[in-house]
């Protein structure tokens, strides 16, 4: 299967991943979620009462950088590519709290 070189290029942002647990940690939306079994596998950790992932967001750079010719979208900034990410991410999230059963 073929991907798409900016998604993937998207997908390697920095993201914030929370857990059920309440602990946090750094990883980025391509990582966080390979393939539609990771759903799979994050639902058999909730069942097996071991912590799951429950949200995942951007880590938004500082205002300057966001300012920044985009690398991928023509004529865009690089916040483009952040409101990509954020998009992917609520997307992300929404399947998290379905899989909880939230």
């Amino acid at each position: 299967m073929q991907t798409d070189p900016v998604l993937d290029a998207i997908g390697r942002l920095p993201c914030k991943l929370t857990w059920s647990n309440g602990k946090t940690e750094q990883t980025t939306a391509g990582a966080a979620v390979r393939t539609i079994d990771d759903y799979g596998e994050y639902r058999k950790l909730r069942k097996s009462g071991k912590a799951y992932p429950v949200k995942i967001e951007p880590i938004w750079p500082p205002e300057t950088e966001l300012k920044k010719r985009s690398k991928y979208f023509p004529g865009g900034k690089v916040y483009c590519e952040y409101e990509v990410l954020e998009l992917i991410c609520i997307g992300y999230t929404n399947e998290f709290q379905k899989g909880a059963g939230e």
